[in-house]
This record gives C-alpha cells, sequence and structure tokens, in this order.
C-alpha cells in the first residue's frame, strides 16, 4: 500500500518533509515528494528476505544516486534466529570491492526460556564486550 506522510510544519514547508512510502511483502521504497506535489524522487529501497514462518532473516538497504540515475547499496543486515539467541549482522557496503565488507558489527542477544534478555555481545573490528541486564 501507499501512505503519504507529511510534516506538520507551515505550509511552504510540506513539501520538504513529504515521503511516500510504497511497500509489499519484500520491498519498502522511500521517495520524497518533490516541490510541484506531483513527482516523486527515490531516497531509499529495502528489500526483505523472510523465513518459512514470515520472519526477516536479510534486510538490504539501498540509497538512490540522482547522477548516476540507479540504487547504490548501502547496508546489509541479517537476522539469525535461534532458540536462546539472536544475531543481528550489519555491514556496509564496500564500493571499491563492490561487495558487504565494510564497518562489520555483530550483535548477539541472549535470552532464557521465558524469552527474558540477559545479555548482549557486541563485537566490532576493534573490539567486543558484553552488556548484562541484571
Amino acid at each position: 500500500g501507499i501512505r503519504d506522510v507529511l510534516g506538520s510544519r507551515g505550509v511552504g514547508d510540506v513539501y520538504k518533509e513529504a515521503f511516500i512510502y510504497g511497500e509489499d511483502a519484500h520491498t519498502l521504497l522511500v521517495s520524497t515528494l518533490n516541490q510541484d506535489g506531483k513527482t516523486l524522487t527515490p531516497c531509499i529501497k529495502y528489500e526483505y528476505k523472510r523465513n518459512t514462518d514470515g520472519a526477516i532473516t536479510e534486510k538490504k538497504a539501498y540509497r538512490w544516486d540522482q547522477y548516476c540515475q540507479q540504487w547504490q547499496p548501502a547496508y546489509l543486515l541479517t537476522v539469525e534466529d535461534g532458540p536462546s539467541t539472536t544475531i543481528l549482522t550489519y555491514v556496509e557496503w564496500n564500493k571499491k570491492k563492490k561487495s558487504f565488507t565494510e564497518n562489520e558489527q555483530q550483535y548477539i542477544y541472549y535470552s532464557d526460556s521465558n524469552d527474558i534478555l540477559f545479555a548482549v555481545t557486541v563485537t566490532t573490528k576493534e573490539t567486543q564486550f558484553t552488556y548484562t541486564t541484571f
């Protein structure tokens, strides 16, 4: 469906704050409403992969390159669900290597048998640390 989200500022600012969202089960497209009030400029696109239960397992983000008139990869977020852990991995697009290899970060969420979060481990290239919630 399409949802219009307009800013709550004065009439002159409405077009600066207007975003149009188009989505289906696998894609979310965010565009801006141009000052003419009729045309759109693409901004961000998200592509989703889901498992058989419908849960998101991958989110790939793209930014619109106005000069090239094409989508450029931005980042990839993957989700791995286990019985007591959920692993989120975030990695950014490397233009030179043409792959998702930059600024990798991994977040591991640990929960007990009641699905209560009790710790989070964060790993980046530089460091690893764990937060506990008790």
